[in-house]
């Protein structure tokens, strides 16, 4: 049985993919569980959701950074105009970094949660990027590796 799962309200826009801070991605999801996940997770007000992988990311948008852009297959939506009936998790009780389950008897249980780049795994000014069970890091102009370890060099140009 799912508690709450009444939701509506919103809507996706289509082809559109929301270049901003991801929480957490899950995967093996539907469009509208990922609104209510979105909606258990303290600072998640948005979602990119991707239809032929089933896979949805938790965003924290900080305007004016973060950029919508094209996406194709991707829909993204802002979940300020998304509701639910009103349950033991929503409105969210819970805490920065953890989030809401919903227990029998109107009850509820918060739980902590450790996402990848919590950890801050990039080196010299890289931006980590969550995904499922892994992150990737975009490094600034001249570094490069799998978490910007290494600085570009005259010699990397010539012989990489």
């Amino acid at each position: 049985m799912l508690f709450g799962f009444n939701i509506g309200g919103g809507n996706f826009q289509t082809n559109k993919h929301m270049d901003s801070n991801v929480i957490i991605t899950k995967d093996k999801i539907g469009p509208k569980m990922c609104i209510k996940d979105c909606m258990l997770y303290i600072g998640c007000n948005g979602v990119n959701y991707i239809r032929d992988e089933l896979t949805c990311e938790l965003l924290s948008i900080f305007y004016p950074d973060d950029k919508l852009i094209f996406g194709n297959g991707t829909y993204f939506t802002n979940i300020t105009k998304w509701t639910q009936e009103v349950n033991s998790c929503y409105p969210n009780p819970c805490q920065e970094n953890t989030y809401c389950v919903e227990a029998l008897y109107n009850q509820y249980v918060c739980v902590t949660f450790d996402v990848p780049c919590d950890s801050n795994p990039c080196l010299n000014s890289g931006t980590c990027r969550n995904g499922v069970n892994r992150y990737t890091c975009n490094c600034p102009s001249g570094y490069y590796g799998t978490i910007c370890q290494c600085k570009y060099s005259l010699y990397n140009l010539i012989y990489d």
